[in-house]
């Protein structure tokens, strides 16, 4: 598990990351970036500094429940479970 140690800003839409392992066995040290990179639904209060494209919301995942209980049986299947009598 990491822990975020600190960042620092590089644009309005982009930070450096600086994590370091939990398990003091270990004390390995990473770095990332996090990139902002489209926007799903725009501000309501907008950064005129900061221009982002829109972007689709994502698709549901293939195992998203729907909101029903029942809905077609999953494909890799054959045959339920339990027998119906």
């Amino acid at each position: 598990m990491l822990s975020t140690r600190s960042s620092t800003l590089i644009a309005p839409t982009c930070r450096n990351l600086y994590f370091q392992c939990l398990n003091p066995l270990c004390s390995a040290s990473f770095s990332g970036q996090l990139i902002i990179v489209g926007q799903i639904s725009p501000s309501a209060v907008p950064n005129p500094t900061v221009q982002l494209r829109i972007v689709p919301p994502r698709a549901p995942a293939a195992f998203d429940r729907t909101d029903s209980a029942t809905g077609p049986p999953p494909a890799n299947d054959p045959q339920p479970l339990i027998p119906r009598a």
